[in-house]
């Protein structure tokens, strides 16, 4: 029986949004101890997980804390590349206190876990994401 590909397509993009790899929900957790350790102030155990830390983080992460406390989260993109070796690429959109930001999380995924790579945020912006999987950065209004 011949189906539309239309109804194929869309399967396939459900079925993708709605799986995700164990090595996603690992990814996903570091990032949620990442955001628990900086609430609490805690920027030298954040250091100690990164692959190589920024110079400038006290004052990159002094700049985040300054959004106030996290108030609520949502995952907006996902991306799994496998090259020379395995990344995940995790995008929030995020709302502070203070404001809004996009925070994007970059793991490295070893044999012991995710490492993290970098971590970036993004203040005043949302990612708008869409089904034929283009995303767009907008501007929030003040």
């Amino acid at each position: 029986m011949r189906r539309p590909l239309t109804t194929i397509v869309w399967l396939g993009l459900l079925f993708s949004v709605s799986c995700s790899s164990d090595a996603e929900r690992a990814a996903a957790a570091k990032a949620k101890e990442f955001r628990e350790l900086a609430a609490a102030g805690k920027l030298e155990d954040i250091r100690r997980q990164y692959a190589s830390a920024p110079t400038d983080w006290d004052q990159y992460m002094q700049r985040r804390r300054d959004l106030g406390r996290l108030q609520q989260t949502t995952l907006a993109s996902t991306n799994d590349v496998t090259g020379y070796y395995r990344q995940i690429a995790l995008i929030y959109n995020s709302e502070f206190e203070h404001g809004h930001a996009v925070e994007q999380f970059v793991f490295k995924i070893e044999d012991n876990g995710p490492r993290l790579l970098t971590y970036e945020y993004l203040p005043g912006k949302k990612l708008e994401c869409y089904l034929i999987g283009s995303c767009d950065l907008v501007d929030l209004p003040q």
